[in-house]
């Protein structure tokens, strides 16, 4: 296999499985990596060999990338660019937060609201139970 089609074949498996620029940058990568094999000495068929599938290596690419279009790539997603204003005026900032961040904040996040229900509850119960008690008896002494 010469350089032309390993990188061929990388390029065509990577399309569209990965963002363009990372794409890229992983071609360059091997593009860079045969030339300096060869000027090392070696012919592209060697060094093709060597490196072994470029659908195996698009493939590990593909798996070790940053998803595209993830719940847990963008906590907040605006079609607006990072800091530019939306009609509004407003400044749109987007934030990634990666998966275990995620869970953090959620599991925060319900610490917070059940610590807010429990206060709320030690509060109403000792008034509760004295207004239940007087509402039973104006009951009871209603229906007499």
């Amino acid at each position: 296999m010469t350089k032309s089609e390993f990188i061929s074949a990388l390029q065509e498996r990577l399309n569209g499985e990965i963002s363009r620029s990372e794409a890229e940058k992983s071609v360059r990568y091997y593009e860079q990596y045969f030339d300096e094999a060869i000027r090392g000495g070696k012919t592209e068929e060697e060094v093709a060999k060597e490196l072994g599938s470029p659908l195996l290596i698009a493939k590990t690419i593909i798996d070790t990338s940053v998803p595209q279009n993830t719940e847990e790539q963008t906590y907040y997603e605006r079609e607006t660019a990072y800091g530019e204003a939306d009609e509004g005026g407003f400044h749109q900032y987007h934030k990634q937060i990666s998966g275990w961040k995620a869970k953090l904040l959620i599991i925060v996040i319900v610490l917070v609201v059940i610590f807010l229900l429990a206060t709320i509850l030690r509060v109403l119960i000792p008034l509760a139970v004295p207004i239940a008690v007087i509402l039973v008896l104006v009951h009871h002494f209603r229906n007499r």
